[in-house]
């Protein structure tokens, strides 16, 4: 089995979505809402398609056994997609951290916290459970969503602790 790492760059801008109509003056007042990272399932079609073109593959002609067909990927295993950047690999930033971002005379600081379970157990649409909570005097901390953390700061996150550096926002 060979392994292939398979790395895209954008010539343009990259732009992902899901299956919802994008003709001209149509999206109402939101408009499109990217998908990003694509799923597997974007990216597996570019790559089944290289695989066949350069195996001599044209189309309409039938991909080659090996790489499936519209049900199957045949013989390939895909994982991904990964996120790099400059090299470095990228993960999701856990949902347990929320960051608060004050104004200062100096600048902008930006400070991350950790939720942990509360003590008490509440009964909501959950079932029975103990929800997160903030740290005792901390206000206006927001959820990380769509934050990507490197590997130093998934590792320092990991350990117990939280980020300081190159989180990126998507």
């Amino acid at each position: 089995m060979t392994t292939t790492i398979w790395k895209f760059s954008a010539l343009d801008t990259l732009f992902f979505r899901g299956a919802v109509p994008f003709n001209a003056g149509e999206g109402g007042q939101g408009g499109q809402t990217s998908m990003f990272p694509p799923a597997i399932s974007t990216i597996q079609g570019a790559i089944r398609y290289q695989l066949a073109v350069s195996q001599g593959w044209r189309p309409p002609s039938t991909l080659p056994a090996e790489l499936g067909d519209g049900d199957s990927l045949g013989q390939l295993k895909l994982r991904g997609p990964y996120l790099l950047v400059n090299d470095e690999l990228l993960f999701p930033c856990p949902l347990f951290l929320v960051r608060q971002q004050q104004q200062h005379a100096q600048g902008t600081q930006v400070t991350y916290y950790r939720l942990s379970p509360g003590q008490e157990t509440v009964q909501c649409d959950l079932g029975n459970v103990r929800l997160p909570l903030m740290p005792a005097g901390v206000r206006g901390a927001k959820p990380m969503e769509n934050y990507w953390l490197n590997a130093s700061a998934m590792t320092r996150v990991l350990a117990g602790g939280v980020p300081y550096s190159h989180s990126i926002e998507v």
